[in-house]
């Protein structure tokens, strides 16, 4: 006979499932809105310059700050009420945004400036 009862297996679940989702809520709002920044460019007529400058600028500021201040609001909300669960993901996820900017962001940008497209 085992000592687990089924509320404790309902509790984890519920205390993983609420881990994920502070761990992908940020990445999603951060990635996927400079996804679809850059979906929208590559397929839009960017015969209007005011078009191009919003969604460029939608694409940078979606991996630079949506998600890390999404990531923060969640972390201090799940401290504020308790939900350890939730501030932990959140906590990963400024952990993958500090990675994200080292190993991808940092490298382009240096690339970018460096090169001027002359290559």
């Amino acid at each position: 006979m085992s000592s687990d009862s089924p509320d404790t297996s309902v509790s984890e679940r519920g205390m993983a499932k609420e881990y994920w989702y502070g761990l992908v809520i940020p990445i999603i709002l951060g990635l996927g809105s400079s996804l679809f920044s850059l979906i929208v460019l590559l397929n839009a007529d960017k015969s209007s310059f005011t078009f191009v400058i919003f969604f460029a600028t939608f694409f940078h500021l979606g991996h630079i700050l949506l998600w890390p201040v999404s990531a923060v609001f969640l972390k201090n909300a799940g401290g504020e009420v308790g939900n350890f669960p939730y501030r932990n993901g959140a906590s990963l996820s400024l952990k993958l945004y500090a990675i994200w900017m080292i190993v991808i962001v940092a490298p382009v940008a240096w690339l970018a400036s460096t090169f001027n497209g002359i290559v």
